[in-house]
């Protein structure tokens, strides 16, 4: 069984958006993080479980 690696998406533009979208849709733990904290919290909301929140600093060091 394939190991899935935890991802970081830094920025969530059109195209970090885009990019989260399809690691959560494809069953990936995803890091979000944005300059702007209401963004990646919004989008860790919506991802049922697959995407967490955290600052840019944060993100880089749990990120695998």
């Amino acid at each position: 069984m394939e190991t899935l690696k935890k991802v970081a998406v830094i920025g969530l533009g059109n195209i970090g958006k885009a990019i989260a979208g399809d690691l959560v849709n494809n069953s990936h733990e995803v890091i979000v993080a944005s300059r702007n904290n209401e963004d990646s919290a919004d989008f860790a909301q919506q991802s049922n479980g697959f995407a967490q929140s955290m600052d840019i600093d944060q993100a880089i060091n749990e990120a695998d």
